[in-house]
């Protein structure tokens, strides 16, 4: 059952709207209505209501009149523009690439602790022998 136009989408029916326009191009037949089956929940006249305003918002985007945010790292810019664009797919690979460089940096620290005490255990050695 389609809901109304005045009905709010929600975010799971965005990335749905977003996921489906990326399958169902514009040379597409019968997009409108795969993507409407897609999303779940709305109708065709919703779905392309939804693309409008899309459409607008991207052109006030291009245009300068939205400003872009002043974070205070380009680190973060980044991650929120990647969740932005890629949603769920690029969260799940960033924490993977977060979990792996915490392991590696795990791994060097390990690595750093035991030289010291592998450089530890030779400079007394070797001012064992000296003092001999």
């Amino acid at each position: 059952m389609a809901s109304n136009s005045l009905t709010a989408w929600t975010p799971r029916e965005n990335k749905k709207f977003e996921q489906a326009l990326a399958v169902y191009d514009k040379d597409t037949p019968d997009r409108w209505q795969n993507i409407a089956k897609y999303v779940g929940g709305k109708s065709v006249e919703e779905v392309k209501q939804h693309y409008a305003i899309l459409i607008e918002d991207l052109k006030h985007i291009e245009s300068g009149d939205v400003p872009f945010p002043k974070y205070k790292s380009l680190l973060v810019a980044g991650m929120l523009c990647v969740s932005w664009c890629w949603g769920e797919e690029a969260n799940m690979a960033a924490g993977e690439i977060n979990k792996k460089a915490q392991q590696a940096k795990q791994t060097a620290s390990e690595a750093m602790d035991d030289a010291k005490q592998k450089t530890a255990y030779w400079a007394d050695w070797v001012a064992g022998k000296l003092s001999q």
